[in-house]
């Protein structure tokens, strides 16, 4: 894994720095809940998802999770929507995260193909 440097998050005051922090948490906390939800086939992660998403419109790992169950519900169209979205929150990322979660996203079906990808461990 290559090393990013880490940036100061935001440019304005303390006060706008914990703003920010705080949406980052509230995007967090909702996505975990929303993978819970997705994982054992429990109801609401789809508002789960849309939780974090809206604390946190760049979230990719959001994005991706409600592709994945999308596509576990058989909404094709929505599903590559959102995976297109993940794919363009990550290409737009300039923050310290790691590489692998970064090219992670490109591993995510994103539809029927002709053949399976080979596996490949990071």
């Amino acid at each position: 894994m290559r090393y990013i440097p880490r940036r100061k998050i935001g440019g304005g005051s303390d006060a706008d720095r914990a703003w920010l922090v705080h949406r980052v948490r509230c995007a967090r906390d909702a996505y975990v809940e929303a993978a819970d939800l997705a994982l054992t086939f429990y109801p609401g992660a789809a508002e789960a998802y849309d939780r974090a998403l809206a604390a946190d419109p760049g979230f990719a790992m959001a994005h991706a999770g409600k592709a994945q169950m999308l596509a576990r519900e058989g909404d094709v169209a929505a599903a590559r929507a959102e995976l297109a979205a993940a794919k363009g929150s990550v290409l737009a990322c300039r923050s310290a995260k790691p590489v692998t979660s970064r090219s992670s996203i490109s591993l995510l079906p994103a539809g029927p193909k002709t053949r399976s990808p080979p596996c490949t461990l990071i």
